[in-house]
């Protein structure tokens, strides 16, 4: 199931970083850096979040 859940959020990740850009620009109507500058929020969210919460299980459990 661990496998499962990680190809799946390979895709889904291969997915954002190679389309992402040109779904924004295409069908949100933002421009290149913009689109560029929203992929990088997301990827950064993404780290952080992944620190925050690490740290959040250990206190926690």
């Amino acid at each position: 199931m661990l496998a499962v859940a990680s190809a799946l959020m390979y895709v889904t990740r291969y997915g954002i970083n190679s389309w992402g850009i040109l779904y924004l620009q295409k069908i949100r109507g933002y421009t290149l850096v913009e689109a560029g500058i929203l992929l990088s929020v997301n990827t950064a969210a993404g780290l952080i979040g992944a620190i925050g919460f690490g740290f959040l299980f250990d206190k926690i459990f």
